[in-house]
């Protein structure tokens, strides 16, 4: 635990809160910065924390280290949930989650229209399964970069889940003999799992022009997005077609329930796809 980082960084924001910035202050919150990346590297968490936290001490308006903490935030509220996986682990998963939501709020405050810090606003929604709240926060990750290389990726498995708990309420519909509502639903998911394949095509071509390389699990992401198109045309149920492509299938993280983790690319901290699911619960 960090509860003694938390309380000594927002003490000394405070201090600095109105101070100015010197050279030597800048070089001092690199050093801190680049120190924090080698933790987070590592996996490192609280240490991870502690240095993102200084580097902010020293440069209040240091927008790299905003979003870095909040990251670290995010993964220290996984970890607690992986480790205890009932209420006790929820309860202090939420807490991280609040934390890496303030310092996300903060980077905006300093930077308006910072796509990284709605990024992790997004994902700290899709963690929590609120799919509607996590779509509103890509989006606006797109309204102010339209190419950015993730927010499509996770955009596109909200609209793919919402998909999936509609299917849920029109099978719950047809058994009650409501054929109206039962076709709503219907129509809701064939929109939804569209909209998803559209999107998830989006986001293999945003990544193909950020790298000038093929994304990870293209060939099994393209299978995923031949399968949705399928079901869509049949109402949201899993065709013969569509399961002869979900076959084709062979190691794509978020195709297998599994999740994503955060990693390092230029020393900035973003989401690299893996085998470590995400904190998930309705509450």
């Amino acid at each position: 635990m960090i509860r003694w980082a938390t309380v000594v960084v927002v003490a000394v924001l405070a201090v600095f809160a109105t101070a100015g910035c010197s050279d030597v202050d800048r070089v001092k919150a690199d050093t801190y910065k680049e120190q924090g990346d080698f933790y987070y590297q590592k996996g490192a968490w609280p240490q991870a924390h502690a240095e993102f936290g200084a580097a902010i001490a020293e440069d209040p308006d240091f927008i790299a280290a905003y979003i870095a903490i909040s990251y670290t935030c995010r993964m220290m509220g996984k970890v607690e949930w992986i480790k205890s996986p009932n209420e006790y682990g929820r309860r202090m998963a939420e807490k991280y989650y609040q934390e890496a939501r303030m310092w996300a709020e903060k980077c905006l405050e300093k930077d308006e229209g910072n796509p990284d810090a709605y990024h992790i606003e997004g994902l700290l929604w899709w963690d929590a399964s609120k799919f509607t709240e996590a779509i509103e926060k890509f989006d606006m990750v797109l309204d102010h970069d339209p190419h950015h290389k993730w927010a499509n990726y996770y955009k596109s498995w909200c609209l793919f889940l919402q998909g999936v708990e509609l299917r849920g309420k029109a099978a719950a519909a047809k058994e009650k003999g409501d054929q109206v509502k039962q076709q709503e639903y219907s129509a809701e998911v064939v929109q939804k799992y569209e909209e998803a394949a559209k999107t998830m095509e989006a986001y293999l071509a945003n990544w193909d022009k950020a790298t000038q390389e093929k994304a990870p699990g293209e060939s099994d992401l393209k299978n995923w997005i031949r399968a949705v198109r399928e079901m869509a045309k049949a109402d949201g149920n899993e065709t013969e077609e569509a399961k002869i492509y979900m076959n084709k299938i062979k190691n794509a993280p978020g195709l297998t329930e599994k999740g994503a983790t955060e990693g390092m690319e230029n020393g900035q901290p973003v989401v690299h796809e893996g085998d470590q699911p995400p904190p998930r619960n309705n509450k």
